[in-house]
């Protein structure tokens, strides 16, 4: 796999993407990671309508964030995928902290972030990575983007892929099923 690295700060040249460009990016790296993400995939994940998605796959690509050719899917261009891992770190700090410090239900965190992440700047999002210890990972067990862009490696697998008897100490929660 490659790593991607960049700084936070690099990215404060980039122009301001609006929430919803933000939100498909995000959700192409969920479904995908740094492979193709299908436009059902990207659909069901935003609960939007398929032709909405391929729309926004039309804008994306014409803004350099996706490479896309209909019926292949959706790739992450460098920028783009620049971009969602700094929403995503945005996201799962802020969900650490609703947590952790305001006391958020875990039902209620993620969908708080989801609307905190557009709202903060890489500026807070550092200062409250530093504030919370810099967290690896966020409450699911996610693994939080460091400021310079690289994830750490993941190193878990499914509950049903242990050998009986086996002793695993569980530090992930997969909240949505699996797509793909």
């Amino acid at each position: 796999m490659t790593t991607l690295r960049f700084m936070m700060s690099d990215l404060a040249t980039t122009r301001q993407l609006s929430s919803s460009v933000g939100d498909y990016l995000k959700a192409i790296w969920e479904v995908a990671g740094t492979g193709g993400a299908s436009t059902n995939d990207v659909a069901v994940r935003l609960s939007v309508a398929p032709a909405s998605v391929t729309n926004m796959f039309g804008r994306l690509r014409e803004m350099g964030l996706v490479e896309y050719e209909r019926y292949r899917g959706a790739f992450l261009t460098e920028r783009g995928l620049e971009e969602a891992l700094r929403l995503l770190r945005r996201h799962r700090l802020i969900e650490t902290f609703l947590l952790e410090h305001l006391g958020y239900p875990w039902k209620g965190v993620h969908e708080e972030a989801e609307r905190l992440e557009h709202a903060v700047s890489d500026v807070f999002a550092q200062r409250l990575a530093e504030f919370l210890g810099s967290p690896e990972r966020d409450p699911y067990g996610d693994p939080i983007p460091r400021a310079d862009g690289t994830l750490a490696p993941e190193e878990s697998w499914l509950l049903d892929q242990t050998k009986v008897g086996e002793r695993v100490r569980a530090y992930r929660v997969q909240t949505s099923p699996i797509i793909g």
